[in-house]
């Protein structure tokens, strides 16, 4: 729990919706899929493995290494707000968009969400 709080006051989006799980039939073909709750051993395993990306990155960067990393481009304020609008739509709080944003610098909710 102490991993997630310190992700989410760091503004880590949170979601806690089911996740899919589909079932296939023989040829491969999707037949159902299925909502599967996710369990806090779930949760648990995904703080640890962020955690862990999260100590690599700083280990490369503090050692100045040659690294492949993947950039993330500043988001389209359009697509940005149609997000929140869904998201609105669904009661996911959302917190304010800011008018710049970048893929440094994550919204925080901290208490002001939608």
């Amino acid at each position: 729990m102490a991993l997630g709080r310190r992700r989410e006051s760091a503004g880590a989006l949170v979601l806690d919706s089911p996740e899919p799980e589909f079932s296939f039939d023989d040829r491969g073909e999707v037949v159902e899929v299925r909502g599967q709750q996710q369990t806090e051993s779930h949760r648990l395993i995904e703080q640890l493995m962020v955690t862990a990306n999260e100590a690599v990155a700083r280990f490369l960067a503090e050692r100045k290494a040659p690294c492949l990393y993947r950039v993330h481009e500043r988001p389209e304020p359009a697509r940005v707000q149609r997000l929140v609008e869904q998201l609105t739509s669904l009661e996911v709080p959302t917190p304010p968009v800011p008018e710049r944003m970048s893929p440094r610098r994550p919204p925080s909710c901290s208490g002001r969400c939608r």
